[in-house]
């Protein structure tokens, strides 16, 4: 399976849309109270931690994947810690701290000629709903934070090259 056969990319015209907006909250009330509606959230949850635990061809081994990574318009990413996935609905760093790091990375949404340096929190705090639909705090540190950082920053439709 080839990376760009299921990962949206700058290069597409169609694709620009999800990777340069905000995209929506998942409603939690509905999420709690609509089973069908629970099942397509699921849905996309699984397909979103599938594309951040398996490797493509044509790309490198992802640490995470955000629902504009995977075309859908939702505010879920998935990430990578220790070769264990773990998914988060509607993420938002709520508190950032420890100085600001200079890290190379890509985007798969990108695959750039080379890694981009961009400045990383070293620490966060992330508030989020887990599969359940249940409020959570996480607080990261470099690993996996600063892909937590990056996956987040793509659901507000901001991508590496904006950054300083």
């Amino acid at each position: 399976m080839n990376h760009l056969d299921v990962c949206t990319h700058m290069s597409n015209e169609a694709d620009k849309d999800i990777l340069t907006r905000k995209l929506f909250d998942v409603n939690i009330r509905l999420f709690h109270s609509s089973p069908p509606y629970k099942r397509l959230v699921l849905d996309a949850c699984a397909y979103i931690e599938w594309a951040a635990i398996t490797e493509k061809e044509g790309y490198k081994k992802p640490h995470g994947w955000s629902g504009a990574n995977a075309g859908i318009p939702w505010n879920i990413i998935a990430y990578v810690e220790d070769g264990k996935s773990y998914v988060m609905i509607n993420p938002r760093i709520t508190n950032g701290f420890g100085e600001y790091k200079t890290v190379k990375t890509n985007c798969g949404s990108l695959t750039l000629e080379k890694p981009r340096e961009v400045h990383r929190q070293e620490f966060i705090d992330v508030n989020y709903e887990d599969t359940r639909g249940l409020t959570q705090i996480k607080r990261f540190g470099p690993k996996p934070g600063y892909t937590v950082q990056h996956e987040i920053q793509h659901n507000l439709g901001i991508l590496i090259t904006d950054l300083i």
